[in-house]
């Protein structure tokens, strides 16, 4: 991702990213309550700055774009980031990162890693999009995966989604009042289907 967004966006490079970010707050692949707990306070904070009242609903944009497919170790969690899941009878899986483990067994760990899983050559992003000009746009969830995925996959992780914003998020920033993407098939029907509930 970061090159993505060095080369597209003139931002900075991951060397950059990664020694200035050392004490901040850590990124994690997939949905995890932590992220929707920054959501709120972020929001939060921007509401009392611009004295912005109750609920604005939301819509969530996601979309795959195009990655260099590489892994590395992530040295906080201890897990390898750059797969989207097993090989065998494979399906991407939004939280997928090996763990290496302890000493005696980690280099076997890492080398089965990369006999059994499959290198991701893409990455899945959601943004939150609140229906208001004031409120930024936040990037709040990212996944590795190799666009093996079809609509059911999408309708489960929107699922559990649709659980932790309701847990943690909905009171203080609002309600997620759709999803919005390119024309991809498989989230197009279910868009629809949404919409007309």
């Amino acid at each position: 991702m970061c090159d993505f967004f060095q080369l597209n966006f003139v931002g900075p490079s991951y060397k950059v990213i990664k020694r200035t970010n050392k004490k901040g707050v850590q990124f994690l692949l997939g949905e995890h309550d932590v992220i929707f707990k920054c959501v709120v306070e972020i929001y939060n904070e921007v509401k009392q700055v611009h004295n912005i009242g109750g609920p604005i609903p939301v819509i969530l944009v996601e979309d795959e774009t195009k990655v260099k497919s590489r892994v590395s170790w992530d040295s906080k969690s201890d897990n390898l980031i750059g797969f989207c899941g097993a090989k065998e009878n494979h399906c991407c899986v939004t939280n997928f990162s090996p763990i290496i483990g302890i000493r005696e067994v980690e280099y076997n760990n890492v080398i089965e890693a990369f006999i059994n899983n499959k290198i991701a050559s893409f990455a899945r992003v959601m943004i939150v999009n609140p229906l208001h000009e004031k409120l930024p746009r936040l990037v709040f969830i990212v996944c590795c995966t190799c666009n093996c995925f079809n609509a059911n996959w999408v309708q489960q992780q929107w699922d559990v989604i649709n659980v932790l914003w309701k847990l943690e998020c909905q009171a203080i920033v609002g309600p997620i009042v759709g999803h919005a993407s390119d024309g991809d098939s498989r989230r197009c029907q279910l868009m629809l289907a949404n919409y007309t509930i």
